[in-house]
């Protein structure tokens, strides 16, 4: 398996068990960058040296091209695109590429995080780091939830690197929250949703949903909208909600 161009399927938290064989990491919840030797480019190929002049110093410390992720510990994609932020960010190494000259795409996740490791074995760093690993996904599973609902600190999932591919398990939140509107599109359109005052959209998914938010209206009753999501963003709206199903709140629960 090539690194380079792996995909990354997405899994529900309940397909966990059926990866115990996998190298699991956390996933970090920040903005993707490669590093080509000397500079560090989006995932669009814009170059990005100007916002972490920080990290590239230390980056160009080393003969190397890597795959990064830069976030804010516990903080969440939003935050690292901010420039407030941009010089607390961090950089976490995920594959590397070329090493000492060699082209290393080819090595397996596991010979990949051995490598990550060895660099910080051998060398100090102020603002690299590498994902947390985890001796099960299980044990990966049990930091995402203790962190997310005992301590409130944000943490976006697990990512599963095995022979044949790569997996994601995401932690979301739910939430049941009146639709006050209906916004028409080419196909579904959106509902509007209203949380503490505050209005945001999620796609209407499918026309069963319109149909049934139609039925709800027309009966007199106030249609509500079970969603999930990953986090509420600094303006209070929910960052890419989804809709799970719709009723009447006494049917949600």
């Amino acid at each position: 398996m090539n690194r380079k161009n792996v995909s990354i399927v997405e899994l529900k938290p309940s397909d966990i068990p059926s990866k115990d064989d996998c190298l699991c990491e956390e996933k970090v919840d920040g903005t993707r960058m490669m590093f080509d030797g000397q500079d560090i480019y989006s995932d669009r190929n814009i170059c990005r040296n100007d916002r972490f002049p920080h990290i590239v110093k230390e980056l160009r410390r080393l003969d190397w091209q890597v795959r990064t992720e830069f976030a804010i510990p516990h903080g969440n994609v939003h935050h690292v695109n901010k420039k407030e932020y941009w010089s607390k960010a961090k950089c976490y190494l995920l594959d590397i590429f070329e090493s000492q000259g060699k082209n290393v795409e080819d090595a397996t996740p596991k010979d990949n995080r051995e490598m990550i490791e060895d660099v910080f074995k051998n060398h100090r760093f102020w603002h690299l780091r590498r994902p947390r690993q985890f001796p099960t996904p299980k044990d990966g599973w049990d930091y995402v939830l203790y962190n997310n609902n005992k301590l409130d600190k944000y943490v976006e999932g697990i990512i599963l690197k095995g022979q044949c591919g790569q997996w994601k398990v995401k932690f979301l939140r739910e939430e049941k929250l009146p639709i006050v509107g209906y916004e028409d599109g080419k196909e579904k359109g959106a509902f509007i949703i209203s949380r503490k005052g505050i209005q945001g959209k999620v796609s209407a998914t499918s026309v069963a949903h319109v149909i049934r938010y139609k039925q709800l209206l027309a009966q007199g009753l106030t249609p509500f909208a079970e969603i999930e999501y990953p986090f509420v963003t600094d303006h209070g709206k929910l960052f890419q909600p989804r809709l799970r199903r719709i009723g009447t709140l006494q049917e949600l629960k």
